[in-house]
């Protein structure tokens, strides 16, 4: 028994592929793309000083890196990551509403209080108690 030879299967003629459009922040975001580890580094920062996680802190600063992606000029002949750090720095303490980081005084019962040109902590006794 012979092979019978089938007909060949006919395929509708082929549509050339369809072109992806450019994003039009590809640019922008290929640039803070670039320097995530800014974005790391800002949010360690915040993290060891306040209480928020660093990954959440971490999602914050890259959004402020594609903010200053989106404004900046590369034309200007500023560096990108200095103009980037202020972004990302303001970016974490609006977000998750820090108004003040705590100092490096923790001493129970101790007030900061400025001293002179440095802030010096004063041990504050509270009042006696009167009978």
């Amino acid at each position: 028994m012979g092979l019978a030879s089938k007909p060949a299967l006919s395929f509708p003629p082929s549509r050339p592929r369809r072109q992806r459009r450019i994003h039009p922040r590809a640019t922008a975001h290929a640039l803070a793309l670039e320097h995530l580890d800014l974005a790391d580094k800002i949010a360690g920062n915040f993290a060891r000083r306040t209480f928020h996680p660093f990954d959440d802190l971490r999602q914050l600063g890259v959004i402020g890196l594609l903010k200053a992606a989106d404004r900046f000029d590369p034309s200007s002949g500023r560096p990108f990551r200095p103009y980037a750090r202020t972004f990302a720095n303001g970016e974490i303490p609006i977000t998750c509403g820090i108004t003040a980081l705590p100092s490096r005084c923790r001493l129970p019962g101790a007030i900061c209080t400025p001293a002179g040109r440095s802030s010096r902590c004063m041990p504050v006794h509270p009042p006696a108690f009167r009978q």
